[in-house]
C-alpha cells in the first residue's frame, strides 16, 4: 500500500515521463519536415 505522497509521487514522475516523450516527438518531426526540402538539381 503506497501513501499519497508516493502516489503523487509516481504520478508527478509519469507526467513528466510522458512530457519527455511528447517532446522528443515533436523535435523529430519538425527533423523530418526541416529535411523535406527539396534538392536542387542541375539537369534541368
Amino acid at each position: 500500500m503506497r501513501t499519497p505522497e508516493q502516489k503523487s509521487k509516481k504520478t508527478l514522475n509519469e507526467e513528466m515521463i510522458i512530457l519527455d516523450l511528447e517532446m522528443a516527438i515533436k523535435k523529430e518531426q519538425f527533423r523530418k519536415t526541416r529535411n523535406k526540402t527539396p534538392e536542387f538539381r542541375d539537369d534541368y
